[in-house]
């Protein structure tokens, strides 16, 4: 049996989230309803994914998130509240993971 290459689907939701995430004007989480979270600064990250299926309901997935290996800061990912850490000031927010490599295997029963 041959293999067959995933949908699209994953690319085109992953380039509708950025330009969602690009839309957002400036000090979006500003004002009355934020909570009085601090504003977060923008970014955007180069991710690839690609994936086969084969037989037997498997499924092998490879990709690379953060391709340009970019310093970010996601506003969900945290602030830094331990003293003495000489690379993160406390109350800044912590940093988003660099370059990483992935390979998944799935399998469906």
């Amino acid at each position: 049996m041959r293999s067959q290459p995933c949908s699209n689907a994953l690319v085109i939701a992953a380039v509708l989230a950025l330009l969602l995430q690009s839309l957002a004007p400036p000090g979006y989480m500003a004002g009355p309803l934020s909570g009085g979270e601090p504003h977060s600064s923008g970014y955007a990250l180069f991710n690839l994914k690609g994936c086969v299926r084969l037989a037997g309901g498997m499924r092998l997935s490879a990709g690379v998130d953060n391709v340009t290996d970019r310093i970010y800061a996601d506003h969900l990912g945290g602030i830094n509240r331990v003293r003495g850490n000489p690379d993160i000031p406390v109350g800044e927010r912590l940093p988003g993971h660099g370059c990483n490599f992935f390979l998944r295997v799935d399998l469906e029963f």
